[in-house]
């Protein structure tokens, strides 16, 4: 029973959250966004540009050609 108990206590808390709105990071080639659900999202694929790179900004994250 208590068991019981704890695991609905579990799934009514929900998941933790990984990430706090706005927060961006770097992914590989991928810019991930802190979504409403605490968790990441992509945003961009740095790769579709060509030989382009996540990096860090004034910002957040973004992508840049690979000098």
């Amino acid at each position: 029973m208590k068991s019981l108990i704890l695991s609905l206590a579990l799934a009514a808390s929900g998941c933790p959250r990984i990430c706090e709105v706005p927060a961006t990071r770097c992914n590989g080639p991928l810019v991930e966004v802190c979504g409403n659900d605490g968790d990441y999202h992509r945003a961009l694929d740095c790769e579709q540009y060509g030989n382009w790179h996540c990096v860090p900004s004034d910002r957040g994250h973004t992508c840049e050609p690979v000098e």
